[in-house]
């Protein structure tokens, strides 16, 4: 409960390379949410904090992961700020969870004929940068 509106937030929609203010606040804020989520409890072992580990899995089955490859990797035009958060929760949605993992590594990005593993656009990103 809770996650759709999240959801909702990242999907980008209008004039997408129009990143103003408050649209890039929202879109931080929102980040962070989904953070605080994946963090989990500091005190529990990180691979088994059910917690953590059960909103990884809720929000993968939700098509997060989509939303943040959008806007992390493929919105070359999203602030910054954006982009940063949008790789740190790819990050925290598959450390310690071996089934978010594959998901990453089943996604393509791009277009035909450039489709490009996910996974390989992200470290890109990374060299890139």
């Amino acid at each position: 409960m809770g996650f759709d509106s999240l959801i909702l937030i990242l999907k980008l929609r209008g004039s997408t390379y129009k990143f103003t203010q408050q649209k890039t606040i929202n879109l931080v804020s929102v980040l962070d949410t989904i953070n605080l989520l994946l963090q989990g409890n500091p005190e529990a072992d990180p691979g088994k904090d059910t917690d953590s580990m059960a909103n990884k899995k809720v929000l993968v089955q939700r098509k997060v992961l989509d939303h943040l490859l959008m806007l992390g990797v493929e919105s070359q035009w999203a602030p910054v700020a954006v982009r940063c958060m949008t790789l740190r929760c790819i990050g925290d949605l598959v450390i310690y969870h071996p089934k978010n993992r594959d998901a990453l590594a089943s996604k393509v990005l791009g277009e035909e004929p450039q489709v490009e593993p996910a996974l390989n656009s992200v470290l890109d990103y990374f060299e890139n940068f």
